[in-house]
């Protein structure tokens, strides 16, 4: 989306609001800052949706309970998903302690079916290996769905040697989707990935029903 280049692209605004903020739904860390309470960044996306389309990239579970009818209705809501046995060891490599809120797939769930109870449509839904595996057929998919121009130059990026975020590694020396070969720990070598992927599967496999097919 970034590529594109006719959109402003936001990642993860409601991060601070989850974590850092007076309103904090995640306790773990200690700082409570009200400038990054929730209506405030709210207000201010709303407020850069006037000037230019906006594209925001957030997780559900910063954002579940914020689903309001007001909330809902003021953006279209797409959903991206990962099987849990890849994406667990790999947020497990970066953070060993998550909890099963900050997983995520409970809460991304249910942020699913408020949209769907609230719109009445089934939103777009993303398999992140569909993605990788066929990137030009499912972005163009996408686009259709949620009614923008597809943009076939904005599949391919430049790597980032400056990229300093744990999460975006192996992203910075990309040029393009691609399967990556990591080497984590495996869901049968750790009881806790065990337990939590028992309670991540079906929520999974629900929205993966759902995927966009090509």
């Amino acid at each position: 989306m970034a590529q594109r280049g006719d959109h402003n692209v936001v990642v993860e605004p409601f991060e601070s609001s989850a974590y850092r903020s007076a309103q904090k739904v995640v306790w773990r860390y200690e700082e409570s800052n009200v400038e990054f309470n929730y209506d405030r960044v709210f207000g201010r996306l709303v407020a850069s949706l006037r000037q230019a389309p906006l594209f925001i990239k957030d997780h559900a579970y910063y954002i579940n309970h914020l689903a309001t009818p007001e909330f809902l209705d003021s953006f279209t809501h797409s959903f991206i998903i990962r099987h849990p046995r890849d994406a667990l060891p790999s947020g497990h490599d970066k953070w060993p302690d998550k909890s099963l809120k900050e997983v995520g797939y409970l809460e991304q769930a249910e942020l699913f079916d408020k949209v769907v109870r609230h719109t009445g449509v089934i939103p777009p839904v993303v398999d992140a290996d569909d993605l990788v595996h066929a990137p030009q057929a499912i972005i163009q998919a996408y686009c259709e769905r949620v009614g923008i121009t597809f943009v076939p130059h904005a599949l391919n990026w430049n790597e980032n040697p400056n990229e300093r975020s744990i999460w975006h590694q192996q992203l910075a020396k990309t040029t393009g989707f691609v399967s990556t070969d990591s080497r984590y720990v495996t869901i049968e070598d750790d009881e806790r990935l065990k337990f939590l992927y028992t309670v991540c599967l079906p929520p999974y496999e629900r929205l993966y029903r759902h995927r966009i097919k090509v």
